[in-house]
Formats: C-alpha cells, sequence, structure tokens
C-alpha cells in the first residue's frame, strides 16, 4: 500500500480510501446486528492491509454510513492517529435553513461527531455550495470548525474548477482555512474531471479522492457484446485484464491509480472478498504501451461536473438566441 500527501498537509492518506456507504444500513439488507459484524471485518481488514483512509460520507439524514463506521471504530480501539476519517456535508433541509450556512455547517459536523463517536474529522468535504448562500459566510464557518478543533482539514466534492477556485479565492485573501482535497466521480469509463480539473489540482496543489463508483468496467461479463465503439473499448479492457489474469473492475483501480492528481481512491465492500479484489489490483503495474491502449479505449465525451454549467448547454435556462433582435 503506498501513501500520498493530502494537498499542501503533511498528512498521508493511503492510495485506497474505504467507503462505508455499502455498510449501513441503507447498504447490504440484513439484520443490524449481521450488518454491522460484517462491516467491522470489513473495516478490520482494510487497516490491517494498510488502508488507513476511511470515508464515512452519509447520504441519508440517518447518517447510516457514519454510523456503522463508528460503531466499527470503537470496537476496534485503534490509537486515533492511526485513522484518517472523512466524511461529507451535504445539503441541508430548507426548513431548518440551508447546511451551506453558519448554523447548518455547525449542526452538521456536530452530528457527524456524534454518530461517528469521535472528538474530530480529519477531512470534512463540502458537497455542492447552496448558490442562496454567500460563499464567504459557508467559507468562514469551515474555517470556524478547524479553529475550534472539530475538523483538521477541508475539502470540497462535486463542483466545478470555476467553483473550487472562486472558493479557493476566499480564504487565499483572508489567510485561513483552505480545500485541500477534491472528491469526484472519475474512473476508468468516467474521465470527465481531465483537463481544466486536472491542470487545477496541480496548480493549486490539490489532491483527488476519486470516486469512481459504477464509472469503471464491471465484470468481464457485463460489458457490451454489441457491435461498435463501446464493444471495441471493452475488447481493449478484456484482452489486457485476461492477459494480466485479473478482473476487469482490478484493471479499473490500477488504471485509476496510475492517473495524475489521484491521491486515494474510495472502495467499496460489502463482503470481505469484494475488499480483498480491490487490495489487490494496487500490485498491477500497467506499461506505457497499456496505459496508452487503455486511455484510447476509454475516452468518452466531458460532461462532468461542467456540464450543466456550459452557456451554450441544454440546462441554461436563458439561450442567447432569447436576446436576437
Amino acid at each position: 500500500m503506498r501513501y500520498a500527501k493530502l494537498g499542501n498537509t503533511a498528512l498521508l492518506v493511503s492510495e485506497l480510501c474505504l467507503g462505508t456507504m455499502s455498510l449501513g444500513e441503507g447498504g447490504i439488507r440484513r439484520s443490524r446486528t449481521a450488518q454491522q459484524a460484517e462491516a467491522d471485518r470489513i473495516v478490520g481488514r482494510a487497516l490491517e492491509a494498510g488502508i488507513n483512509f476511511i470515508d464515512a460520507t452519509c447520504i441519508d439524514p440517518a447518517g447510516h454510513a457514519e454510523l456503522a463506521a463508528g460503531r466499527a471504530l470503537t470496537k476496534l480501539r485503534l490509537p486515533r492517529d492511526r485513522v484518517v476519517v472523512a466524511t461529507t456535508a451535504r445539503g441541508g433541509n430548507r426548513a431548518a435553513g440551508s447546511a451551506a450556512a453558519w448554523r447548518g455547517v455547525m449542526n452538521g459536523v456536530k452530528a457527524s461527531l456524534r454518530r461517528l463517536r469521535l472528538d474530530y474529522i480529519d477531512l470534512y468535504q463540502f458537497h455542492r455550495f447552496d448558490p442562496a448562500t454567500p460563499l464567504e459566510e459557508t467559507m468562514h464557518a469551515l474555517d470556524a470548525l478547524v479553529e475550534r478543533g472539530h475538523v483538521r482539514y477541508v475539502g470540497v466534492s462535486d463542483q466545478a474548477a470555476r467553483q473550487i477556485m472562486q472558493a479557493l479565492g476566499i480564504p487565499a485573501w483572508l489567510g485561513r482555512t483552505r480545500f485541500e482535497s477534491v472528491q469526484a466521480c472519475y474512473g476508468a469509463a468516467r474521465r470527465d474531471p481531465a483537463g481544466e480539473f486536472i491542470a487545477m489540482l496541480r496548480g493549486e496543489k490539490l489532491r483527488l479522492v476519486a470516486a469512481p463508483t459504477a464509472a469503471g468496467p464491471a465484470r468481464l461479463d457485463s460489458l457490451p457484446a454489441g457491435p461498435g465503439p463501446a464493444r471495441e473499448r471493452a475488447d481493449a479492457w478484456r484482452r489486457i485484464a485476461q492477459g494480466k489474469g485479473v478482473l476487469l473492475e482490478q484493471l479499473a483501480l490500477a488504471w485509476l491509480l496510475h492517473q495524475e492528481g489521484v491521491g486515494s481512491i474510495i472502495v467499496g465492500a460489502g463482503h470481505l472478498g469484494q475488499l480483498d479484489d480491490s487490495i489487490a489490483a494496487t500490485n498491477i503495474r500497467l506499461t506505457a504501451e497499456e496505459l496508452a491502449v487503455l486511455g484510447e479505449a476509454g475516452t468518452l465525451p466531458a460532461g462532468y461536473p461542467d456540464r450543466g454549467l456550459d452557456p451554450a448547454g441544454p440546462n441554461r435556462r436563458v439561450q442567447p438566441t432569447e436576446f436576437a433582435a
């Protein structure tokens, strides 16, 4: 297992990050007791393999992923500095106020700390800014979390490069807390965060926490069988995977680990075998020729996350032609 610095910090994180969404009650559908027992084993196995980075991002109000991670870490009784715990602040209930506003940020991190059973969070990632809340208020609140010791570092997720640059400009002139990482959907078959996005990561010394999810090729028998570009891409991945004797999902992870700017990859696991497959992918080495073939085979039209921000795109409410005389 290799490690890299998180942004412009001294914090080292493993190249794989254990995601816990599949461990919560909304993930694998079993009784709570059996589910938590499996979660305990998965978290323990990850740490044994050298994974020191856990992403407990919650996607539901109850925070099942955070609860599962908190219970597992408590049972393992590890020294706190042995594990880097990340979670994500998400958009809130409008009736209770925006999660991007001061009160929303403060309440959100306190709830996460309770569920995780921790005194502080290593990386708190802000998910999608609220256009109704001044960006300065959000950044001031995140800075306050660091000053008060609730959070060590802050990151951002699912934002376009221009939005991240705007947010980075605020702490730059205030001399305060800035983003150190960017979490984005990025995988072998979903390569939208490229070009301008990767250049921004390099220039601002940010690290990409990649969340490939279902973006990369899955299993050998699930790739397209019909003619056309999709079949050609699938055949290229099949040939290299079969030549190395690995699964396609392992090859997808190995490819991603070779890409510029990637600091860590979030991998989920519903059982130990799935986690072991992901861990084994870190030992796969790809030649320059193989990377060139896979790079060409997986090229897709860009879209995420700038797709909805294109001034000429279909999501724009007012098209330029509406102003024509």
